[in-house]
């Protein structure tokens, strides 16, 4: 924990006629630990001298104002101490002068910049040079190269451009003055302090994801989710990591150095239904605290998380015919059931006491289970714009949900049911295609997968292919180890439910011996990278 800081205006000047008018009043900065409680006292005590404020908080400004009224010619000194509790004491000197000959004024009076390193350079400020009752030449100087002045002499009442160039500078606080100098006036050569303050560019802190929003089930077990941390800070921030909203809600680690992985866990506990809102913060030095929303939404109902597709488990697009999962908590039974055929050979919508609907169209279940449901997009669907997911288990309804709708979503089942690699494939001779019965080159390779889109002829919904095939109606192609190859067949499954596709691709009579990349286009979908057959 550093000691809190202050900073002050270093020095104020006044000037005024004998028995003439107050000079406009002068502020001083008051700088440093932001929130530190400061004090001001004046020294010696001074009838001509008044603040506009004795006491604050960092930051800010209080002016200084003189009342040269019954005082005899001379210059008369003050010192205005600012303290606050653990920082070192500063002090700010202030004169003023009472003349019989006629005085120059300045404004503003002192003069300041700020500037961030890599940022805009500062806005160029008129200062205003001015007297009472008779014009004066006068000359101006800058004593500092980073300060330069548009013009170098004038008569009162003129005006200068005062223009700073950090150039180079590293951070920290410049003085420099513009001298003031004019004949026959008694308070020449007047210097005008202009302090510039330079500071470091501000860090930012970034999160991802920026929020979190968890449904579950009321006495659920706790859950865990990531959130990764990245600071603007070359070399990293260190942090310091805080939960607020509940029990319900911590995070992991309490300090971190940037770029960091949070754990955030989540413990339903004994918390009943009703959504729970709670945050968690991070902080760095030099930057502003980032606030991280998290939201617990605890129901009996069912209550989607996430939908994906059934092979890639993307979700970026979703077509009609599409075979999805659909992730959270109360969607069904425990343990899982699985379709069966009915008495006329295809699959019902309903399931195990759930429904799925898609902009309240039935869709065909294939999988329920009380947190993932498998299920089949109508056919009918819709192909832009978003469609509504809703989820009906045992008489009670989720929240719609909205997937994105397109033409085409081209997906390919792996073997391994994860996405990528080996691919769920047939050889030619109609043997599983792995590592100990690879293809032949320049043969075909029958491929399945999902997401193709509208079919012709049109199909029913919850039927099984049969021998006659329904083609999809967008264009395909395929491609092995990125060279263009024939796609002889792209459309439904002979024996397979409708929402699978198979893609019948014949291998390059040059393709490589071991594994070949194999990519699905569709419209313009294409299958996710990675999904491969072995050649032998």
């Amino acid at each position: 924990v550093g000691q809190p800081t202050l900073s002050v205006t270093p020095s104020l000047s006044f000037s005024a006629d004998l028995n003439g008018s107050a000079p406009p009043p002068q502020a001083i900065q008051i700088t440093g630990t932001q929130g530190l409680t400061f004090t001001t006292s004046v020294a010696p005590v001074s009838s001509w001298l008044t603040l506009s404020s004795t006491t604050g908080t960092v930051p800010a400004t209080i002016n200084a104002s003189v009342n040269p009224a019954g005082l005899a010619l001379g210059t008369y000194n003050a010192t205005v101490s600012v303290t606050a509790p653990g920082a070192t004491a500063r002090t700010v000197a202030i004169s003023l002068l009472v003349s019989d000959k006629p005085v120059l004024t300045v404004a503003p009076n002192p003069v300041s910049f700020t500037y961030q390193l890599a940022g805009t350079n500062p806005a160029p400020q008129q200062v205003t040079i001015s007297s009472a009752g008779v014009n004066i030449n006068y000359t101006l100087a800058s004593d500092q190269p980073w300060l330069t002045l548009s013009s170098l002499a004038g008569t009162t009442n003129g005006s200068t451009i005062a223009t700073v160039v950090p150039g180079t500078l590293p951070a920290g606080t410049y003085t420099a003055h513009i001298i003031v100098t004019a004949a026959g006036v008694g308070n020449s050569p007047l210097q005008v302090p202009v302090t510039l303050t330079i500071s470091s560019p501000a860090t930012t802190l970034s999160a991802t994801p920026n929020s979190l929003t968890v449904a579950a089930a009321t006495g659920s077990a706790a859950m865990t989710k990531t959130i990764s941390v990245t600071s603007t800070q070359a070399g990293g921030s260190a942090l310091t990591v805080t939960s607020t909203g509940g029990s319900w809600l911590a995070v992991t680690p309490a300090t971190a150095a940037s770029p960091a992985t949070l754990t955030v866990t989540l413990t339903p506990g004994t918390l009943t239904s009703g959504t729970y809102t709670g945050s968690i913060s991070v902080a760095a030095t030099g930057s502003t605290p980032l606030t991280i929303p998290v939201t617990l939404k605890l129901t009996s109902d069912p209550a989607i998380n996430a939908v994906t597709d059934g092979a890639a488990y993307d979700t970026a697009g979703f077509a009609p015919g599409s075979i999805i999962s659909i992730w959270g908590v109360n969607l069904g039974p425990d343990p899982f059931v699985s379709f069966t055929l009915n008495g006329a050979g295809g699959v019902d919508p309903g399931l195990a006491g759930v429904k799925v609907t898609v902009d309240g169209t039935p869709a065909i279940l294939l999988m329920s289970w009380t947190q993932q449901l498998n299920a089949i997009l109508p056919f009918s669907a819709k192909t832009s714009g978003n469609a509504d997911v809703v989820v009906e288990y045992n008489g009670k309804t989720s929240v719609a949900f909205p997937i994105p709708m397109v033409p085409a979503a081209a997906k390919l089942f792996a073997a391994n049911a994860q996405g990528i690699g080996p691919a769920a494939a047939l050889n030619q001779n109609y043997s599983v295609n792995d590592q100990a019965h690879p293809a032949d080159k320049g043969s075909v390779v029958q491929l399945f997968g999902t997401g193709g889109g509208i079919v012709a002829p049109a199909v029913v919904e919850g039927g099984v292919a049969s021998s006659t095939l329904s083609w999809v109606t967008l264009g395909y192609s395929a491609t092995v180890n990125g060279v263009t190859s024939p796609l002889f067949y792209a459309g439904t499954a002979p024996g397979l439910v409708f929402g699978v596709y198979q893609f019948n691709v014949k291998l390059p009579d040059d393709v490589a011996t071991g594994s070949a990349n194999i990519v699905v286009h569709i419209g313009d979908s294409q299958t996710q990278p990675g999904v491969t057959v072995f050649v032998k």
